[in-house]
């Protein structure tokens, strides 16, 4: 059985923060040369600041952002369509679930398979949202537990990291 998922698609993300940044990097600098000193310096980036603020929070509004996707399991492997393409994860080397990004509002789910790197950013989601509590984490959970050989990452204190597992 297919199980759909939404995420957001990162290329589009950067391509809309090209179309809005790029006349913002040309034009903004010479609207405000007439300031002179730190003040300048200043003022550019509180307005970078809330230029990127304000992308952000339009970018689930924007078109080709989010995006549909689906995951089942075919003979006890994932397989994931999304995007016109279609892979099975027949040879997984690491998964990676990050916590809530400040940056973005969501999590991230990182899939390296046949030494291809596979990521997919979440929609926003809401302050208190666990990672256990999104549809990544259900791919996530199907995943590691068709890999077995994965081994769950440590930090340099030889605690172990959260959510993410390696092929050693």
């Amino acid at each position: 059985m297919k199980t759909e998922f939404t995420y957001r698609n990162l290329k589009i993300i950067l391509i809309w923060m090209l179309f809005f940044g790029a006349p913002y990097i040309w034009f903004v600098p010479d609207l405000l040369s007439w300031i002179n000193g730190n003040i300048y310096y200043v003022i550019n980036t509180l307005l970078t600041i809330a230029l990127v603020f304000v992308l952000w929070e339009m970018m689930d509004k924007l078109p080709g952002i989010k995006r549909k996707g689906y995951y089942w399991s075919e003979n006890d492997i994932t397989v994931i369509e999304y995007g016109g393409r279609r892979i099975v994860l027949n040879s997984v080397t690491e998964l990676f679930l990050t916590d809530r990004h400040a940056s973005s509002g969501g999590i991230t789910l990182l899939i390296r398979n046949n030494g291809r790197k596979i990521e997919f950013l979440s929609e926003a989601l809401d302050k208190g949202t666990r990672p256990e509590k999104t549809v990544f984490f259900d791919i996530y959970s199907q995943i590691l537990s068709e890999n077995p050989h994965l081994k769950q990452e440590s930090d340099v204190f030889g605690e172990p990291i959260d959510y993410w597992y390696k092929a050693d």
